[in-house]
């Protein structure tokens, strides 16, 4: 059994860990294609324990379960490449939608108040005329691994929210990440001009599906996901966006003007 920290730069809603993120060191643990659950929400500067039984690498923290991942295969087809125009479009317009309601702002793959450099900003907007939200991400430098290639984690961390805003789901609603299938084709290099698309798949009550590609400058996905998403209840919806305000306490290094 070993022991990890979730640091506090990895955020999805303020006070807990990027869904995404956390499956992705699951699934490196895993080493190859993955499935995984999350049962509570990841803590940030928590010690948790990570252990092996049998198939399934498990999260802890205590006696609770967090989450776990076990080997599984993805099923996903990806769309085509949209055109630098689209992409420019649908990161405006989801820059547009976000300073007027984006209930989590600060989280590391998609809150417009993280700064460049520390966080993903993956802006996935609505490509017009299509199901399918996108945006241009070129992986910063510091998310490379000892071998200088983006390391696992981040690239299931961008094949997170994409998925998530292809929902397009009613103002008052939210989403958090029950489940990822992934797999990584192959690490790109940091500074590749990759697009990280995501689309819906079938809503069903609280519970929706989406799929998500990392697509190459040839349009070739390098990564593909089936995500499990799950609406909120109105309590917690509540205690939510209460927490990720921006006249909420919180003391990080990690956002656009948050000194305190």
């Amino acid at each position: 059994m070993t022991t990890i920290l979730i640091d506090p730069q990895f955020c999805g809603p303020r006070l807990s860990g990027n869904g995404g993120y956390v499956s992705g060191l699951l699934a490196s643990i895993i080493g190859g294609p993955a499935e995984t659950r999350l049962s509570a929400p990841p803590p940030l500067a928590t010690p948790l324990d990570v252990a092996s039984e049998g198939e399934r690498v498990v999260l802890r923290q205590g006696e609770a379960m967090i989450g776990w991942a076990r080997p599984a295969q993805p099923e996903v087809t990806s769309p085509p490449r949209p055109s630098s125009e689209a992409l420019s479009a649908a990161r405006q317009h989801y820059l547009d939608w976000a300073e007027e309601g984006h209930y989590l702002p600060y989280c590391f793959v998609c809150g417009h108040k993280r700064r460049p450099g520390e966080a993903l900003r993956i802006f996935a907007g609505p490509i017009d005329g299509t199901p399918v939200n996108a945006d241009l991400w070129q992986p910063d430098t510091s998310l490379a691994a000892a071998d200088g290639l983006v390391d696992t984690p981040f690239l299931w961390a961008a094949l997170d929210c994409p998925s998530a805003h292809s929902l397009r789901l009613a103002p008052g609603t939210l989403v958090l990440l029950a489940g990822m299938t992934a797999q990584i084709y192959r690490r790109p290099a940091p500074g590749e001009a990759l697009v990280a698309a995501g689309w819906p798949v079938e809503s069903r009550g609280r519970r929706h599906r989406a799929d998500s590609a990392l697509l190459d400058e040839a349009g070739e996905p390098i990564a593909v996901a089936n995500a499990l998403w799950v609406t909120v209840p109105p309590q917690l919806f509540a205690s939510l966006t209460a927490e990720n305000a921006d006249n909420a306490p919180f003391n990080s290094p990690y956002v656009e003007g948050d000194d305190r």
